[in-house]
Formats: structure tokens, sequence, C-alpha cells
């Protein structure tokens, strides 16, 4: 197996997850991971310092890509790399019992909508995926020390109404 191939198999299950929870048909995000890695084979030199960021970076272009060729007037604005970004909850059955969980979920889920865009991406980020904030800061295109502050103000809300930190903890 090829250097090309074991990334591909290594990140291809959580490069499909980020592109669906970023609101994209199933099909395109799968047509632009291939895209990704035509591009990486059609490189001479791969002299890429973190993978994971890079190809979470290219994928997240070549969907924006693809975007802005389906769509003629963007509801996005690009120049703040506002897009649409939807995280689904799971809940543990040992946590609570059925109707606990229904509530806890649509408490959380409204909660997350009240969130801006970027501030989902980045909870998802940190608390799914579990990346540091210099892979988020690089992902994501700013600094460490922003990437911080908007995790802080998305706890910060998740706080404020009325969501333990723990509690939201455990259901990533």
């Amino acid at each position: 197996m090829n250097q090309i191939e074991y990334i591909y198999r290594l990140h291809i299950n959580d490069l499909y997850n980020y592109g669906t929870h970023l609101g994209f048909e199933k099909d395109v995000v799968k047509d632009s991971i291939q895209s990704v890695f035509e591009k990486i084979l059609n490189k001479q030199k791969f002299d890429i310092v973190n993978t994971k960021a890079y190809l979470y970076r290219s994928l997240r272009n070549e969907l924006l890509t693809e975007y802005k060729k389906s769509i003629k007037s963007l509801p996005i604005d690009f120049n703040h790399q506002h897009i649409p970004f939807e995280i689904e909850i799971s809940i543990e059955d040992v946590i609570m019992d059925n109707e606990s969980k229904i509530t806890l979920k649509n408490k959380v889920d409204a909660v997350l909508k009240e969130l801006s865009p970027r501030q989902r991406e980045i909870i998802y980020f940190r608390y799914t995926q579990d990346y540091s904030y210099e892979m988020i800061s690089e992902i994501m295109g700013i600094s460490v020390a922003s990437s911080r502050n908007l995790i802080l103000k998305a706890l910060n809300h998740i706080r404020k109404n009325g969501l333990n930190t723990f509690i939201f903890s455990l259901l990533f």
C-alpha cells in the first residue's frame, strides 16, 4: 500500500463526516474528497507538515468551490468563510432513560442552533474530533488565539442557556 492510499484509508471516514456536517449532499462530498486526492496524486512533491489539517482545509475549499459553481447568488459570506455547519448529537444510553435523552437532546439542539456556524464548526472539531487548538486554527484558517476565543464564546453561550458543560462534553 502506497503512502497516498494509506492516508486515504486513514482519513476517508472523518473527511466524509466533516463534509456532511457542513451540510453538503453525500455525492458532492464523495466527489470533492476524490478531487482532493486526485490533486494530491498529481502533485510532484507531497511535502505537507500536518496531513490531517491539509486534508480538511482542502476538502472545505473544494466544497466551497462546488457550492460557488452551483449557486449564482450566494447567501454565504466567503470573505468571512461563514458556511452552514450542522452537528447531530448522539447521547449514550447509559446516561439517561429515553425520555430524558429526548429532552436533553432537544435542549442541546436548540442551544447549538443559536450558535454561529463557525462556533458550531469549532465545537465539532474540539469536542467530536478532539482536535487541538493548533489543528483547529490551521483547518479553519484562524489564529490559535481566535480559535480559543471562539470556543470560549460558544461555551459561555452554552452555559448561559442552562447546559452544564460537563453534560455537554459527555454528549460528544
